[in-house]
């Protein structure tokens, strides 16, 4: 799933299984990448990397994956979007009624 602000594109989530085929998140980016080029987009942020990690951990490779393809680290923060407000605002109301109703 991949969402735009502006001239960014933004991979905002995807789904894997546990043993891809060797490549397949590699051409699965790079073909995203050459479609979002296409279309005019100027940047494609992959989201989520991790800063500070130890050298063994799972986000230094997920990090190494991105850096891969040649772009560089920037904090960036996507924002939110909300697709149903008054589903949003009903959950908001309700939890602030909780809240309220546990300090009573």
């Amino acid at each position: 799933f991949i969402t735009q602000c502006g001239t960014t594109a933004l991979y905002w989530h995807g789904a894997t299984c546990d043993n891809p085929p060797p490549g397949a998140s590699n051409l699965l980016h790079w073909e995203i990448i050459q479609k979002l080029k296409l279309a005019g987009y100027e940047k494609y942020d992959f989201g989520g990397a991790s800063l500070n990690v130890e050298a063994s951990s799972k986000a230094a490779g997920i990090n190494s994956f991105k850096k891969r393809f040649g772009g560089t680290l920037e904090v960036f923060y996507g924002g939110e979007k909300i697709y149903q407000p008054f589903r949003y605002k009903l959950f908001i109301n309700l939890l602030r009624a909780r809240q309220f109703s546990k300090r009573s």
